[in-house]
């Protein structure tokens, strides 16, 4: 047995030789600071073993020196007009700096990528700042945990939006050869999104923003077009699927690890937990048969295996949860698979196949509310010839064929995908697709609310192929990338920089008459800030006579902010319903659900109403369904907040639940699984939208929370 310390050479350790045998040395020569020991076995064959373990030297007393942090740019209250901010400085410790992390708004601390040493430059992006004031923590901690903090003061003041203008950028003029595959996802975690683009044959690389420094995920990759990204492993960085391997994410992209899933079609690829299990399942088919393959995991490198054939279809794939039961179902090109949901999802004929449109086999699928009336459409494009796009609004039941459809446009030449945002931040989703033949057209079509009048926005002519769609900069809206289908294509980007547009005025009510939240005040502030940087106003009162026809009638929506009790008399009541029978917007904040009981139009208003109370505990969000108020929200969050047991299943009114939390792990709860934390819905000539968050007033300190209401409010008040 001998011993390396620091790297030198090996010292031999005095023992009696055995086949399990105690030693002890005394090492001396430490350096101050960390010091590295190494410890090497030998057996009479020449075999050797290491284990090392490292000690730090702190002199004759403890090391209780906090290390130092100097904190270069941005200025300490200084103002920004984009949601996420670049923060650069120094660390120093008289041993090590071993760690840094920074917290935004007093949250949960995020760790900041360094190598150890005693002193250390840093420089990392900080993404969704809140509108008006935020404060941004860093820590840096040494070997002995001893722990340093600074602080600054960042204003966000977004820059107010409303009609389209781009601007073209080339990120790569030397992108991977006939680029099939584009994806968009934070590969490094440091809260911008990073692009994604694999050629015919390989490789699969990637760019990080906001420099667009490439990297490679893999050298020999290939998929036809199809990829997705996710959280596979659970290990709280974003992993990537191409063709039928996913791509294990290590060191924050810096290198890959490849895991067969087995054999498919790559076309088309989907990720959801079609099982419920809590693991992401993925779904993909190619272009030679109908088949779609759903892979379900049983660990990182077990997946089962089932084949679904519904009988038509040779390009386009989506999920989403159609008939609302809480379970997300398969999309095609005019027909759905119901989802069994549970291990009944697991046998292939369980999977029931209904049709809603006809419609070319090789299509662009997407599932959206494009009318926002709480069912999910589907919208559709030929994705390989000469066809229209048009969207197919769901009837109540969807397993009938009343599939009403809608025309976007016609004669376009081979849309091989779509997106569905909100691109001019109007509060209607809007659909963008592009050509990669004839014209090649890159095109924004703005929807008026209807979704039955489109505007037809040309951004671009570059025959770009799978595009794709996301806040690339964090700066609040959508941008476009892509690439065409064939040869040495450049990577090109489309950066949205919009127009401001008129404000609309909200009206906040927070009468009570029964038990008061603490956070109103704090509540009516955040939705004040929200409209300053959001370009509506807003009033706020707890004095019910403003409730006439003629005084309702300037606001686009009425919030309902932890309200309780009978705040309504009866003339006051029947302004109001005439207000949402006229197309008026109702949010409901809270306590909202514990107001005017027995009053059944106002209950059915809210969609559920308070049967008991789970006290502020930490709750795991999921998004289950995609709305202008979850938009930019991550899959899967934290939040600690008060929650509520209802006395009915919101969806039972036909309203469409958008986030939902498994009460089972929490004190209290007594709606199992698919617990209701938020949802909205059409309802009596309005719109309805409900979120129990929002009890406690670190809620409006929440990024999340604060873009969830943002999105909410907006979707009510149809601005």
């Amino acid at each position: 047995i001998a011993y390396q310390l620091n790297g030198g050479p090996e010292q031999n350790i005095s023992f009696t030789p055995g086949a399990s045998v105690d030693f002890t040395a005394t090492v001396s020569g430490l350096a101050p600071g960390s010091n590295t020991l190494i410890f090497n076995a030998y057996d009479a064959a020449g075999n050797k073993d290491s284990a090392s373990t490292r000690v730090v030297y702190t002199g004759s007393s403890a090391d209780t020196s906090k290390p130092s942090l100097s904190i270069s740019s941005p200025a300490n209250g200084s103002s920004t007009n984009r949601p996420n901010l670049n923060v650069q400085g120094q660390a120093s410790d008289n041993v090590r700096v071993s760690r840094l992390t920074y917290q935004l708004n007093g949250g949960a601390e995020q760790n900041v990528g360094i190598s150890p040493a005693t002193s250390v430059n840093f420089s990392f992006s900080v993404g969704r700042l809140r509108p008006g004031n935020n404060t941004i923590t860093l820590n840096a901690y040494d070997d002995a945990n001893n722990k340093g903090s600074a602080s600054l003061g960042v204003t966000y003041n977004p820059s107010p939006v409303g009609s389209l203008n781009f601007n073209r950028r080339v990120v790569d003029q030397n992108g991977p050869r006939d680029p099939w595959m584009k994806g968009i996802a934070d590969l490094n975690g440091d809260g911008l999104p990073d692009l994604i683009v694999g050629g015919a044959n390989g490789p699969v690389v990637w760019y990080a923003a906001p420099n667009w420094t490439k990297g490679t995920i893999s050298s020999s990759a290939s998929s036809q077009s199809g990829s997705a990204a996710a959280d596979i492993d659970g290990d709280g960085d974003i992993d990537v699927v191409i063709g039928t391997t996913w791509y294990e994410n290590q060191n924050q992209g810096a290198s890959w690890t490849a895991h067969a899933l087995g054999s498919a079609g790559t076309h088309d690829i989907v990720i959801a937990d079609f099982n419920g299990d809590g693991k992401p399942d993925i779904a993909m088919r190619g272009e030679a048969d109908a088949v779609v393959s759903v892979f379900f995991q049983n660990g990182k490198d077990s997946w089962s295996k089932i084949d679904l054939d519904p009988g038509y279809g040779r390009n386009g794939l989506d999920a989403g949860d159609l008939d609302r039961d809480g379970k997300p179902d398969l999309v095609i090109g005019g027909y759905w698979l119901k989802n069994p949901g549970g291990e009944g999802a697991k046998t292939a004929s369980n999977w029931k196949r209904y049709k809603f449109a006809d419609w070319d086999a090789f299509a662009a699928v997407r599932v959206a509310d494009l009318n926002q009336d709480g069912r999910l459409d589907v919208v559709l494009s030929v994705s390989e010839s000469l066809g229209d796009v048009a969207w197919f609004e769901a009837p109540a039941d969807p397993t009938s064929l009343n599939w009403t459809k809608h025309l976007i446009d016609r004669n376009l030449d081979s849309v091989h995908s779509l997106d569905v945002v909100d691109m001019n931040q109007d509060g209607n989703l809007d659909v963008v697709g592009s050509e990669f033949r004839d014209q090649g057209r890159l095109i924004v079509y703005l929807n008026d609310g209807s979704g039955n009048n489109w505007t037809a926005n040309v951004v671009g002519n570059d025959f770009l192929h799978n595009t794709r769609v996301a806040d690339i900069g964090n700066d609040g809206d959508y941008d476009i990338f892509g690439a065409t289908a064939f040869g040495d294509a450049p990577v090109t980007l489309y950066e949205n920089t919009p127009s401001s547009t008129a404000s609309n005025k909200v009206l906040v009510f927070s009468k009570t008459l029964g038990y008061r939240h603490g956070s109103i005040a704090q509540g009516i502030q955040a939705i004040k800030d929200l409209g300053a940087q959001n370009n509506f106003s807003v009033d706020a009162t707890e004095d019910s006579s403003v409730f006439t026809a003629s005084n309702l009638a300037q606001y686009k929506a009425v919030i309902f902010l932890n309200t309780s009790g009978d705040v309504l008399e009866a003339s006051q009541k029947q302004a109001f319903q005439q207000y949402i029978e006229q197309g008026g917007g109702f949010v409901g904040v809270h306590n909202a659900a514990d107001t005017m009981r027995g009053w059944a139009w106002y209950e059915n208003l809210v969609g559920a109403m308070y049967q008991s109370e789970i006290n502020t505990q930490p709750l795991t969000l999921r998004v289950i369904s995609s709305h202008l108020s979850t938009q930019g929200l991550p899959s899967v969050w934290n939040f600690t907040d008060e929650a509520y047991n209802y006395d009915r299943d919101p969806k039972q009114g036909g309203a469409t639940v958008l986030i939902t939390f498994d009460d089972r792990n929490v004190s209290g709860g007594t709606m199992g699984a698919d617990h209701p934390f938020s949802w909205y819905k059409a309802y009596d000539g309005g719109r309805s939208w409900y979120t129990v968050g929002g009890a406690n007033p670190p809620d409006y300190e929440n990024p999340y929370f604060l873009q969830h209401l943002l999105g909410g409010i907006r979707y009510a008040g149809n601005f």
